[in-house]
């Protein structure tokens, strides 16, 4: 009888409780971190910022916001995209400064492993917009590097 009991409850358990709460262990929201931050530096020396003022970022995937402090002795300086506008004609602008800006973004990780993944990203400068592109990061003796990119086909995802 006790036995049946037992399995009734870990059967109940198996049921009921979540099997993915969604949360991010520390861990895991520091290797993201960790990875955003090698691609956007990837992204700031492979796809330009020759007479960018500024570097705006944005990403998809949540990040603090104070992330920012990572790039603090970037020149030019990185801020969030919020702090910059976009259009067609004028390109991108850093709003305390009015200056011509970069926008680089970040769409999409995915995991290969725990110590490899894929960043899709890239960056736009007014109406050029460069192809998206992958960058495959891998972790080495407790750094994160880009092994290799690959320029996305357009239309279509990597």
């Amino acid at each position: 009888m006790r036995r049946r009991s037992l399995l009734a409850s870990c059967i109940a358990a198996f049921f009921v409780l979540p099997a993915n709460t969604q949360t991010p262990s520390n861990v895991d929201s520091n290797r993201a971190e960790d990875v955003c931050e090698t691609a956007f530096r990837y992204f700031f020396t492979h796809d330009g910022t020759l007479g960018a003022k500024a570097i705006c970022i944005s990403t998809t995937i949540p990040l603090p916001s104070n992330f920012t402090n990572r790039f603090a002795n970037n020149i030019p300086h990185v801020v969030w995209s919020i702090e910059c506008t976009s259009n067609l004609w004028a390109g991108v602008k850093y709003i305390k400064t009015n200056e011509p800006a970069v926008l680089v973004k970040i769409v999409s990780i995915r995991w290969v492993s725990g110590k490899e993944a894929e960043v899709s990203g890239g960056s736009v400068w007014g109406d050029f917009v460069r192809p998206p592109s992958t960058v495959h990061i891998v972790e080495k003796n407790g750094r994160w590097f880009v092994k290799n990119d690959k320029v996305d086909a357009v239309g279509q995802s990597s």
